[in-house]
């Protein structure tokens, strides 16, 4: 689900996946998610977005753990929507640890 409207948007997502076949090269993940993000422009060329998701997985996966993640972003759009330069500030589980992560990309 997305809504947008005056500059600011909020996305929601809930995501299912039921995966057994470990004959593949990539070793299946079963288990379940959700995540809400939002943003909102405070100037033509600025945006301040937030994230939050959480992973389960189901009962018979050991490939992952269950986490929550939550970042804080700052995007800038140099030549509006032409080229962003996007950097966030997150924390994330790994393996029964927090990973604190910060990122940045250009688009």
């Amino acid at each position: 689900m997305i809504v947008k409207k005056s500059g600011c948007s909020a996305q929601w997502e809930w995501m299912y996946r039921r995966a057994s076949d470990a004959s593949r090269a990539v070793v299946p993940r079963p288990g379940w998610g959700t995540y809400l993000q939002g943003g909102c422009l405070v100037t033509r060329r600025l945006e301040l977005n937030g994230r939050y998701s959480h992973l389960t997985p189901l009962k018979d996966s050991t490939a992952f753990v269950t986490g929550d993640e939550d970042a804080i972003g700052i995007g800038h759009y140099p030549r509006e929507h032409n080229l962003k330069l996007q950097s966030d500030d997150a924390d994330e589980p790994a393996r029964g640890r927090r990973n604190h992560q910060i990122r940045s990309q250009l688009q």
